[in-house]
This record gives C-alpha cells, sequence and structure tokens, in this order.
C-alpha cells in the first residue's frame, strides 16, 4: 500500500487530516467462480478519508501516543483473468441463458480479461505512537482497521510507519 496525508493541528491534543491511499492485491490468486469456471482476481482500492487525530498526553516531550478515526470514498477495481480456452468457451456457451443480455449477439468472443469496479463507503479506526526526532520531525508508526462497506465488505488491517514534520 502507498498512502500520503495532509493535516492541521488546531492545538495540542486535536487534529484534522486527509489521507489518500492506494492498496494493491487484495484479491489475488485462484478460486472457483461463477459459471463453474477458474479465474484469476486481482483487486485495487484507492481510498481517500478525512480523519480525525487526537493525540494523547504524556510526561513524555518526544513520545505521543494517539487515536485515529474518520471515514470517506474508495474505489474497488477487481480485474478478472479467464485462465483457460474451456473456461472462456464455457462463459461464450451460457450467454443465450436468461442471466445474460438477450440483445448481445450470440457467439461473440468473450474476452481474457474482465474488469469490474464500485465505489464504497470507508470507515477508519486506529492508533499509533509519534516519536519526535527534533521540534519539527517526527518518526509515526500506527495500526489501523479501515472497512470497505459496499456490495461485499472487506476489512484491511494496516501497519504502517513513516515520517512527519510540525511546522
Amino acid at each position: 500500500a502507498v498512502s500520503g496525508s495532509v493535516g492541521y493541528r488546531f492545538n495540542r491534543v486535536f487534529g484534522l487530516g486527509v489521507e489518500a491511499t492506494h492498496v494493491m492485491g487484495l484479491d489475488g490468486g485462484r478460486r472457483a467462480g461463477r459459471l463453474d469456471r477458474i479465474a484469476e482476481f486481482d483487486s485495487t482500492a484507492t481510498m481517500f478519508t478525512t480523519n480525525v487525530r487526537v493525540e494523547i498526553p504524556t510526561l513524555s516531550r518526544r513520545v505521543i501516543p494517539y487515536v485515529v478515526g474518520g471515514g470517506g470514498v474508495a474505489r474497488v477495481q477487481t480485474d478478472i483473468e479467464l485462465d483457460t480456452p474451456d473456461a472462456r468457451g464455457r462463459l461464450q456457451d451460457r450467454q443465450a441463458g436468461p442471466a445474460f443480455d438477450t440483445r448481445a449477439p450470440l457467439g461473440r468472443p468473450v474476452p481474457d480479461r474482465l474488469r469490474a469496479g464500485g465505489t464504497s463507503m470507508v470507515l477508519t479506526i486506529g492508533g499509533g505512537t509519534s516519536i519526535l526526532l527534533t521540534d519539527h520531525l517526527a518518526i509515526d508508526a500506527d495500526l489501523r482497521l479501515q472497512a470497505l462497506l459496499g456490495g461485499r465488505d472487506r476489512n484491511i488491517g494496516r501497519f504502517s510507519v513513516g515520517a512527519s514534520y510540525r511546522f
């Protein structure tokens, strides 16, 4: 995953942030799918969230624990690759069935790769610690749960390490 964020601290405890995250390989692998075929699936998610960050005051000036919560939108895209000519043939044979659009010409070629996507709501909750190296530069480590709510609910656990600069 790749992530970036921008935030504003209103005071020493409360801040708001905007974050963009791109996650690759959500559904990599083979599995049995509809229509009795074997296919390879690969999903990606691009998420935009707004987060509230609450820093927990401690006696240490250099170690700052915090909690994060928020929500936003996610675009989930799945690429499905049909692995064998036999699998494509079985899909093509069933095009005349009631599950398919009857306006489509019979015998049309079935592509090797199909793409499906949708927009979902995403909720984020987690926490971590900032370790101040200087008055302005910190190393952050956090653990978050990102729940994608939509046609197919998914939960993503994320551990991240990053750097932050405080003006």
